[in-house]
């Protein structure tokens, strides 16, 4: 595994440590997950996904705000 590699993982598994869905996990099952996620800065606005969008990831906001806006009131 490269150093950047590494590092990476070592900054996603620091951040699913701080989450409340992983507090429980042990470090090394942490460390395992970590492999799966990756790291997205987003500029003010920008949408990450809209209503109706088929889920196929899962979003942890690390640093910053986001709104969920509902457009079908239904």
């Amino acid at each position: 595994m490269t150093p950047e590699k590494s590092q990476l993982l070592d900054e996603i598994s620091d951040i699913l440590i701080d989450c409340d869905l992983f507090k429980k996990f042990p470090a090394h099952d942490i460390r395992a997950v970590a492999r799966y996620f990756g790291l997205s800065e987003l500029e003010e606005g920008e949408t990450v996904f809209s209503e109706g969008d088929i889920g196929a990831f899962m979003c942890i906001v690390g640093s910053g705000d986001i709104s969920v806006l509902k457009s079908n009131l239904d």
